[in-house]
């Protein structure tokens, strides 16, 4: 694939495949922010992670939604820390607890 870099742990990957082709292209050719990459556990999102951070480190953020997930992408040399982390938010309820939590509507 034209302008992609592999990172050396990640030769493994069969890019034969149509969804990591796509995907692994648009990363490395598109100028387009790439703003989530979400799917189950085991679909291969830090193999796309690493693939983007591969591509220009200077301008790639890695927030990931847990704390092991974060630890898992920096084990694999990727910066990653967790969303809240990463924006500065303060883990702090949402909502006002003195007043009751809204039902579910059916």
């Amino acid at each position: 694939m034209k302008g992609l870099r592999i990172p050396e742990g990640y030769k493994w990957v069969d890019f034969s495949d149509k969804t990591y082709r796509i995907a692994a292209e648009s990363i490395a050719n598109d100028d387009i922010p790439l703003l989530t990459i979400a799917g189950s556990g085991g679909s291969g999102k830090s193999i796309l992670y690493g693939i983007a951070y591969a591509q220009d480190p200077s301008r790639t953020l890695c927030l990931a939604s847990t704390g092991v997930a974060a630890f898992n992408l920096a084990s694999k040399d990727i910066p990653a820390v967790t969303i809240h982390s990463g924006l500065r938010l303060s883990p702090r309820p949402w909502y006002d607890p003195e007043k009751p939590y809204p039902k579910a509507q059916k």
